[in-house]
């Protein structure tokens, strides 16, 4: 099946937005930054997503 040019670049601003809302509202929240296991946690997933965003990237149709 043909990949939607419009998709794959619907796919890659959706993993963007999630990975800045996920930074500023869990990551940088005070609570999870006074808790050091949340804080490595919420920052493995930060780190989780934005590899994600690479590999939705890396899928991108040649134009």
């Amino acid at each position: 099946m043909p990949v939607d040019p419009f998709s794959a670049h619907e796919a890659l601003d959706r993993a963007s937005l999630l990975s800045d809302m996920w930074d500023r509202s869990i990551t940088e929240h005070s609570f999870v930054n006074d808790n050091p296991t949340l804080k490595a946690e919420a920052e493995r997933i930060g780190e989780a997503i934005g590899a994600f965003y690479q590999m939705v990237g890396q899928q991108q149709p040649l134009d």
